[in-house]
């Protein structure tokens, strides 16, 4: 509930769930509606948890990082027949994989992959340069 994602919300599901990867009591919560995904962090405070940091869609070819808001974008949603994913690594980072198609006669699909790693206050996406 903290993330947003209600029972009663028809066509969604959490399609990742990772409680233990992340740093600073922090909780990968990973949202599915049809073919596209929405990224949830949610710290867990005592005996409470609160919505942190959200990733809810793309944006003029860039990413859009939002914190919570009201009306989240569509979601990350793939160019491919694959689905997008996003994971959290053993060492505190989010990974997220959207498919892309570059010619619908090809048979195989490239990702591209995009690296948050947590800045103090939001996760960031790392350039792709770094290490």
């Amino acid at each position: 509930m903290a993330a947003g994602i209600l029972d009663t919300t028809l066509g969604v599901a959490i399609a990742n769930l990772d409680a233990v990867s992340l740093k600073h009591n922090h909780i990968l919560v990973v949202e599915r509606q049809g073919s596209c995904i929405r990224l949830h962090v949610v710290e867990r405070i005592e005996k409470e948890f609160k919505e942190v940091w959200s990733l809810t869609g793309l944006k003029d070819r860039g990413w859009k990082m939002d914190e919570i808001s009201d009306h989240p974008g569509p979601g990350i949603c793939s160019q491919a027949p694959r689905e997008p994913s996003g994971r959290a690594t053993p060492d505190g980072r989010i990974v997220v994989e959207v498919p892309m198609l570059s010619d619908a006669f090809q048979r195989s699909t490239t990702a591209e992959t995009y690296t948050f790693t947590w800045d103090g206050t939001r996760y960031a996406l790392r350039a792709p340069t770094e290490p």
